[in-house]
């Protein structure tokens, strides 16, 4: 999950496609991006929906105040 977290952009909103390619350029499955974005979301909070299908990281400030 780290080595996938960390290939995210840092600077701008991604989507569900653009997190999948990346994933796949990192040789895990598609399915794996879904559980991911999926777990970053929900339980760690380090990505917000912005909304259907577009993601961005948390900034630290937002994720120290959780």
């Amino acid at each position: 999950v780290a080595r996938f977290y960390a290939a995210l952009p840092d600077d701008k909103s991604f989507s569900t496609k653009e997190a999948k390619a990346i994933a796949t350029s990192l040789g895990m499955a598609e399915r794996s991006a879904e559980r991911y974005i999926s777990n970053l979301c929900n339980v760690q909070r380090l990505i917000s929906r912005i909304k259907i299908g577009v993601y961005q990281k948390m900034t630290k400030a937002a994720t120290s105040a959780c």
